[in-house]
């Protein structure tokens, strides 16, 4: 019996998720992670050994510092053990901000007029170089504190951005080099003005490689540097904004050494995907499909000994890719020759290239022209009705493609199209129902735009 005067504290409760084991909890936090992100937010709020528990997994997302600015307050304000677990960083290089230069370089800079470029090379006769150089080594100094990032992208500059000088650039660019060499890195995405800065040498280990780039850049010469990359399994170059700056004019190649390995084995020996995006600022249909054929054409010589390691090709673009008739023989043997099980084009399909898709295809995404409403008629009348006389009865495409599962059709919406798909009997809903398990969808393809 209690004494008199004193008052009984009752305990409160645990919340039912720390009633579970601390490893079940791990689990449950690593699949929010994946799978919904956001609410590990709210865990914070419940009380603080939960809070603790949930710090490290927040810290795995994708953490993205527009300017060197946002990523000096963070890196002040960060409690300096979760640094370990940040594994995946987007970094945008900015110009200086005069405003924010302390002490008697700062006062320098006020008083003079800002100049990115007078002076000779030494910072000496010049504060803005001597800002410049000072801030990118804040720069160096801040991110190898995050010594175990996996995948790390540059973001390109677009034209609303504080663009840094030259010099800035390539100072930056020079650390970059060796920040990358010293990481665990599997993924890595760059602007493609800036990816031949970057030794081979440094990121050997790299798995994946996606290239963002200006619209009018050559994307050739991209194929040439990353078949250098023993590991590489999933390639991606993509051109999809106007408003990307091409810098390339303002870098200095000559004051990066640039080591090169000597290729001992054919290349692409590893690689599983590839994916071309191009989108905005080529003048004209017939410049995007020179572009695509010469990638391309790239690409088919890299992977010619190694052809069957490919499993995914994609080709995106937003105009009309219209192939001359020898390039369109040269896909149609790579396709008839690879093991694509994963195919996914903008390209007109023709029945060239119908014929020449490879047996092992199980998923296929493609697109028919405006004017291709009577031969899409015709493929959607033949399916039909081989699937009403049941699932041995399947011959052309289908019989010749036994393990397709998926297929999807881009049409333009003419009118044409439309009165074709006004009747319902070409829903394909019952194709699927009659047993030859294929899923088939007609999307518009204005749909296709938005894939990068």
């Amino acid at each position: 019996m209690p004494r008199k005067g004193k008052t009984v504290v009752k305990s409160r409760p645990l919340p039912p998720l720390l009633r579970i084991p601390r490893e079940i909890r791990d689990q449950v936090y690593n699949e929010l992670l994946h799978d919904a992100p956001s609410s590990l937010f709210y865990l914070l709020t419940v009380n603080r050994r939960i809070c603790q528990e949930v710090q490290p997994f927040i810290f795995q997302q994708n953490l993205s510092f527009d300017g060197q600015l946002q990523l000096f307050d963070w890196i002040l304000n960060v409690d300096q053990d979760f640094l370990p677990n940040v594994v995946s960083v987007d970094f945008k290089l900015h110009d200086i901000d005069p405003e924010k230069i302390v002490g008697a370089l700062g006062e320098r800079l006020r008083r003079t007029k800002l100049d990115r470029d007078a002076g000779n090379n030494s910072s000496r006769n010049n504060p803005y170089i001597e800002a410049c150089e000072m801030e990118v080594r804040q720069i160096g100094r801040t991110l190898r504190l995050l010594e175990h990032v996996k995948s790390f992208t540059l973001l390109p500059m677009t034209t609303r951005d504080p663009r840094p000088s030259r010099k800035m650039m390539n100072s930056f660019l020079s650390f970059l080099a060796t920040f990358l060499s010293g990481l665990p890195l599997i993924s890595l995405c760059v602007p493609d003005q800036v990816l031949h800065f970057i030794p081979v040498s440094a990121i050997q280990n790299i798995k994946q490689l996606r290239i963002v780039g200006y619209p009018f850049g050559d994307s050739s010469c991209i194929i040439e540097y990353a078949e250098q990359l023993p590991w590489l399994r999933k390639l991606e170059i993509c051109r999809r904004d106007g408003e990307i700056v091409d810098q390339r004019t303002e870098l200095d190649r000559t004051s990066i050494a640039q080591p090169r390995i000597a290729k001992t084995s054919p290349g692409f020996t590893t690689l599983k995907e590839l994916t071309l995006c191009l989108y905005k600022g080529y003048s004209s249909p017939e410049n995007l499909s020179r572009s695509v054929q010469k990638v391309l054409q790239k690409a088919f010589l890299a992977l010619r000994d190694n052809s069957d390691a490919l499993r995914t090709l994609r080709i995106f673009a937003d105009s009309d890719i219209e192939l001359d008739r020898s390039f369109l023989i040269e896909l149609s043997s790579f396709l008839r020759s690879s093991s694509l099980v994963h195919i996914e084009m903008s390209c007109y399909l023709t029945e060239q290239l119908k014929q020449n898709f490879p047996r092992s295809i199980r998923a296929l995404e493609i697109r028919y022209g405006p004017g291709d409403a009577q031969a899409l008629w015709q493929w959607l009348d033949e399916w039909e009705q081989q699937a009403e006389r049941g699932p041995r009865q399947f011959q052309g495409f289908v019989a010749d493609h036994p393990l397709l599962k998926e297929l999807v059709l881009h049409v333009q919406p003419t009118q044409a199209v439309e009165e074709v798909f006004s009747t319902t009997r070409y829903g394909f809903g019952k194709f699927s129902e009659k047993g030859a398990g294929i899923k088939m969808q007609i999307k518009a393809w204005d749909l296709l735009r938005h894939r990068c």
